[in-house]
């Protein structure tokens, strides 16, 4: 059988670089087609090719090179029985006429059949109702997920009460078609959390960089260098907002510096994983300190993840506004979730509509047993109060029952791999 990868980036990998291994273990004809007119320097975003492509178990895909999404649908038409897909961006339907989703239209209207892999963590709450009807198959990455996204365009849609239980009467049926795969990028944080099982000695603790947002507490409180111009700035542009948190409220270079100290107390490491958005955030600071410092430029996505590698031997991970706490807990580290508030409104229209509200409120939540706030895994700690939490390692343990029930609620997982399901939903 012909099956076909979209991977116009590197990063696509994640979800897809395990699928497309056992396509290849089945002696599958399986090609990777990108559009060649993408060219960046950050190599998660970069086209595959025989330079970069990283080398799969079972055999050799065929690169397959277009110029422009104009001719996609007809590239992969002429080439494939199965088209497999990464999952569409919410800005893809910011307007009926983006290229990509009217390719997607017009293979689904072909005789190739189509698929969408729509497990890259949330993301696909952000979406339209209109994504799932794209492809002829779709995975999904957990029951949670649908059942959230479900409530999001319920509580989206503006319809009276008779066309709203038609719309979800709808939801249900189309939802009801859907495989439940997991992220196929995980299994292999499996074996990692194996490894961490049976390991006496951990000498590092990983700490994942967050963006210097453009909002009222990172302006004020996290970038707090003088209190009083913190407090002018806030009067003139926040009216008066956190004032009590600029005069009592640790600062960036307060946290690091605690952190610093847990690690030179417990003989630890510190290794910062940071992303090529970030590098202009924090990092600078970092490198004071004689840490060691991922930035990104250079990730690895398949056989083996940056993401992976970085966790192996670790004691601790802490995280902030990052979905990584699920690295952690996959690979059977405890987290640390550093948890302060931001206002979304700051960062334009995009981030102030009804569904990103509904989406942080669903998704973002810190509420105990929530994605970034489990017992036993993931330990939230307020910005304001890390000083005073974090002085004994000894209270962050895994609790191997509470991560089986984590990542089975919010990320599917199963006896079954989730390459496997994947592979399973696509080939049918």
């Amino acid at each position: 059988m012909r099956v076909s990868f979209l991977i116009n980036v590197l990063n696509d990998l994640k979800l897809l670089g395990s699928v497309i291994d056992i396509c290849l273990m089945n002696k599958h004809d399986v090609k990777i087609f990108f559009d060649n007119s993408l060219v960046v320097k950050n190599k998660g975003l970069q086209n595959p090719s025989e330079y970069n492509l990283p080398k799969f178990k079972y055999g050799i895909p065929q690169l397959v090179s277009f110029n422009g999404k104009r001719i996609l649908a007809e590239s992969i038409q002429k080439n494939s029985d199965i088209a497999v897909f990464s999952q569409p961006v919410p800005r893809d339907f910011l307007t009926k006429e983006y290229e990509i989703i009217n390719q997607i239209k017009k293979l689904k209207n072909s005789d190739v059949y189509t698929v969408g892999v729509l497990t890259y963590y949330y993301d696909n709450c952000l979406l339209p109702f209109e994504a799932y009807s794209l492809f002829d198959k779709v995975c999904a990455i957990s029951e949670f997920c649908l059942n959230t996204h479900k409530k999001i365009l319920l509580e989206t849609c503006n319809l009276n009460r008779t066309d709203r239980l038609k719309f979800e009467d709808k939801i249900d049926k189309v939802f009801s078609t859907i495989s439940i795969t997991g992220f196929p990028m995980y299994d292999e944080f499996e074996n990692n959390f194996q490894l961490q099982n049976n390991l006496t000695k951990k000498n590092k603790i990983v700490f994942y960089s967050f963006k210097n947002y453009n909002e009222p507490f990172f302006k004020t409180v996290v970038n707090n260098r003088n209190i009083l111009y913190s407090l002018l700035y806030s009067a003139v542009f926040y009216k008066f907002k956190y004032f009590k948190n600029i005069i009592l409220d640790p600062n960036a270079k307060e946290i690091f510096e605690k952190i610093n100290s847990l690690s030179l107390k417990n003989n630890l490491d510190i290794l910062i994983k940071s992303r090529p958005k970030n590098i202009k955030s924090f990092d600078h600071i970092f490198k004071k300190y004689n840490w060691k410092l991922i930035d990104g430029l250079n990730e690895e996505f398949y056989p083996e993840s940056t993401a992976n590698k970085i966790l192996k031997n670790s004691l601790l991970t802490i995280c902030a506004r990052s979905f990584s706490v699920v690295d952690s807990v996959y690979a059977g580290i405890p987290s640390i979730y550093l948890d302060f508030p931001i206002n979304y409104s700051y960062f334009g229209k995009q981030f102030s509509d009804k569904k990103f509200k509904l989406y942080t409120k669903y998704i973002r939540s810190t509420n105990e047993y929530s994605i970034f706030n489990w017992p036993g895994c993931i330990w939230n700690i307020k910005w304001s109060e890390l000083p005073e939490n974090i002085n004994s390692l000894e209270n962050f343990r895994i609790k191997t029952k509470e991560r089986e029930k984590y990542l089975k609620k919010f990320f599917g997982k199963s006896n079954i791999s989730s390459s496997q399901r994947c592979y399973n939903a696509i080939t049918g």
